[in-house]
């Protein structure tokens, strides 16, 4: 009776570490699948947070930003601090086209810079 119990106990060890190699083969041989779905995930929650403006544009980043409140374009921070655009869009008397005449003057910078998309 207790060579029986010891049968069945390396049984039961040989089918799990059967498993344990079945189940490390798979991830193996999937391993360019789950890397990709990793990958696209980070994209998607890179572009989330980005809303998919192109926020971080090396040739506009420098002297232009973008306003993704008021007109989802690019426009000069230089013109944006001389012609008082925060005031204007954020006052207490602000109203949203004054906002976006203000920023939609500010497409080009004085040293020629265009802003535009």
């Amino acid at each position: 009776m207790l060579s029986k119990r010891t049968a069945n106990k390396g049984q039961s060890f040989i089918e799990y570490i059967t498993m344990i190699i079945f189940i490390l083969i798979a991830l193996i041989v999937f391993q360019k699948y789950i890397a990709r779905g990793i990958y696209g995930r980070w994209k998607a929650a890179g572009d989330s947070l980005s809303s998919g403006a192109g926020l971080y544009d090396l040739d506009k980043t420098l002297e232009c930003e973008y306003d993704y409140v008021f007109t989802n374009t690019w426009y000069n921070v230089a013109c944006y601090d001389i012609n008082n655009c925060a005031k204007v869009c954020y006052g207490v008397s602000s109203s949203s086209a004054q906002c976006i005449s203000c920023i939609n003057g500010c497409h080009t910078s004085s040293s020629g810079v265009t802003c535009n998309d």
